[in-house]
């Protein structure tokens, strides 16, 4: 697989997909016009990784979500990440909020206000039932503290993708074609067969097999896109995308 580096179209035009040293994502959080919205959307995409860690060390729910938000306070802070971003290592952004977790739970004191670990960075609304309930479910394998992380950054990065993808067909006004075909992403042996999926959308059979091959296509490219946005290579996010594999069993 070879994929060019370059991104094409618009004035706005990129002469390279990927920075050297940096981080897409990053670097959005260091302009001053999108920092607010890179910061939340960093928060989204790793606050269940970051909670399902800490619960796994022990802490409980009130605990571990207080914890979360000090950690964003602290890590996600802009002066660590410009100082990430001009890093020649700093490698996966999984990789380095990892290892940065790790570091904040030695040195944290569990006796903190959850004010003071909030300060005024905005908390990132979660539903804490849900939250739980996925924690629990995740928790039976037995799984580390790293792993658990690991596999809410898998899930995490899977759902965005799959809300971009949604929201690609909703603005093209194939609300209804998303709904019926989105069975054909996964894996299910209960997938619903295509003459079934014919019938819903009132097209023939070869038709829905050539649009369930484009909707598993463009999700692809979808998650590519996710996985280069935290990545400052193109070893970094080819090894990632691997990695990724690895989580979710192939």
């Amino acid at each position: 697989m070879s994929e060019s580096p370059k991104e094409s179209g618009g004035s706005g035009e990129k002469q390279k997909l990927f920075p050297p040293t940096r981080w897409t994502l990053v670097l959005r959080t260091l302009d001053s016009e999108e920092e607010h919205d890179a910061l939340s959307e960093l928060c989204r995409i790793y606050w269940s990784p970051v909670y399902f860690f800490l619960r796994s060390r022990g802490n409980s729910p009130s605990d571990a979500e207080d914890l979360t938000q000090g950690f964003f306070q602290q890590v996600l802070a802009k002066e660590q990440l410009q100082q990430a971003a001009k890093n020649t290592g700093a490698g996966k952004l999984r990789t380095f909020l990892l290892t940065s977790l790790r570091n904040y739970t030695i040195n944290q004191y569990h006796h903190e206000t959850a004010q003071k670990r909030g300060g005024g960075f905005e908390r990132v609304h979660v539903d804490p039932d849900e939250l739980e309930r996925r924690f629990s479910s995740a928790s039976a394998s037995g799984k580390t503290p790293d792993e658990m992380f690991d596999l809410q950054w898998a899930n995490s990065l899977l759902e965005r993708t799959f809300e971009r993808l949604r929201k690609e067909y909703a603005d093209a006004e194939k609300e209804k074609d998303f709904e019926v075909l989105r069975s054909t992403l996964g894996q299910s042996s209960e997938q619903v067969p295509f003459s079934v999926l014919a019938s819903q959308l009132d097209r023939s059979e070869g038709s829905i097999r050539v649009a369930a091959f484009r909707l598993r296509k463009q999700f692809r490219a979808l998650l590519k896109d996710e996985i280069r946005e935290s990545s400052a290579s193109e070893d970094d996010w080819e090894e990632e995308l691997a990695y990724l594999k690895s989580i979710l069993g192939g």
